[in-house]
């Protein structure tokens, strides 16, 4: 589950490329108005630590917010979605909506909050959600008691007093059929990965530059510096663009190593290709996504790394390809084929597959 459809509107999960159209909302002094804890319009740095917040959401848990637009042409509307959190010290599903001030009073929160509230039901088979809101916001009091939420109190958040409704939602049998344990049951041919990312390894003599993760899927493991691919990026492209804005170097004297393919037992996937470096331009620096460390070949870090790279990662040193199939459940390795591959992968050249 990935795009949602209404008859005005499309959602999609958010990506790094969405800076400019969250701004819309968050720079609109009449929309923070209703939504920040103090009514004013929002700096940029919020608004990325905000699109940060929300792509990780999806890479954890498989569902989170939709940035929606209209069928007709694609103008930003707004967002609406899901996320985990805690109140009175019980993990809850939220849901979260904005709408830029432009499309108020033409019900496109009421759209949305359908679009994701069947999809709540039908997909993801949650049995109840929560939603809060400032008590002088009438819209969306009106909202949450339209889709079907009731009043339940009062509480606090950010720091000021805030109404909370929840809404028991039928329980229905999911209609996604539950994602195999064991990759013989999965049809790879069909397979689709949500995400495409890349992995990179740089050599200098017999040490491997290897990166302690900060955020994202995978925060606090060990690594190789590498993340999902930008709209329209190759493989190559977007494997040195990671590398230059989590370590601030730049690699060179890249080799296609294989690929990896996961699919996670929540619904997540997402298709890594992994490449060796033989270069590099400047000197490891650590950023907010991630702390450089450099590690002997011969003896890596795999107690504090992914449970598969043991499996592929001695493979791609030696100059082997290969191509990977996991099943994961979590952080836990449940099922893997990993195969020998003499021949590039086509997305490696640059043609996705």
């Amino acid at each position: 589950m990935t795009w949602l459809a209404s008859p005005r509107l499309l959602g999609r999960p958010p990506t790094s490329a969405d800076l400019s159209a969250l701004r819309l909302l968050h720079a609109d002094p009449q929309v923070m108005a209703t939504l920040a804890a103090d009514g004013l319009p929002r700096p940029p740095e919020e608004t990325r630590a905000f699109l940060e917040r929300a792509t990780d959401h999806w890479l954890r848990h498989g569902f989170g917010l939709w940035l929606f637009g209209t069928r007709d042409g694609g103008e930003p509307v707004g967002y609406c979605g899901l996320q985990r959190t805690r109140h009175g010290g019980v993990l809850e599903i939220e849901l979260l909506y904005g709408v830029r001030s432009r499309f108020w009073r033409q019900a496109m929160a009421t759209e949305m909050a359908s679009t994701v509230l069947e999809a709540a039901r039908e997909w993801l088979a949650l049995d109840r959600l929560i939603a809060f809101t400032l008590p002088h916001n009438a819209g969306s009091r009106r909202l949450l008691e339209k889709v079907g939420f009731d009043l339940s109190g009062e509480t606090e958040r950010a720091g000021l007093s805030h109404v909370w409704y929840r809404l028991l939602l039928e329980q229905r049998e999911s209609l996604e059929p539950p994602i195999p344990r064991e990759v013989s049951a999965i049809d790879w041919r069909t397979w689709r990965a949500r995400d495409e990312a890349t992995l990179v390894f740089v050599r200098r003599g017999a040490d491997l530059l290897l990166i302690r993760k900060k955020r994202g899927l995978g925060a606090g493991k060990i690594n190789g510096p590498g993340g999902r691919l930008e709209p329209g990026e190759t493989p190559v492209e977007g494997a040195i663009r990671e590398v230059e804005e989590e370590l601030l170097v730049t690699p060179s004297d890249l080799r296609y190593c294989g690929d990896n393919r996961f699919q996670f037992v929540d619904g997540y996937s997402i298709h890594v290709h992994v490449f060796v470096a033989e270069g590099l331009s400047g000197e490891p620096s650590e950023t907010a996504e991630a702390a450089p460390l450099w590690s002997s070949v011969d003896d890596l870090p795999f107690d504090e790394m992914w449970e598969d790279d043991r499996l592929w990662l001695p493979m791609a040193l030696e100059g082997r390809r290969f191509s990977a199939r996991y099943v994961f459940e979590g952080d836990r390795m449940l099922d893997h084929l990993i195969s020998p591959w003499d021949r590039l992968s086509p997305a490696a050249a640059g043609d996705p597959a």
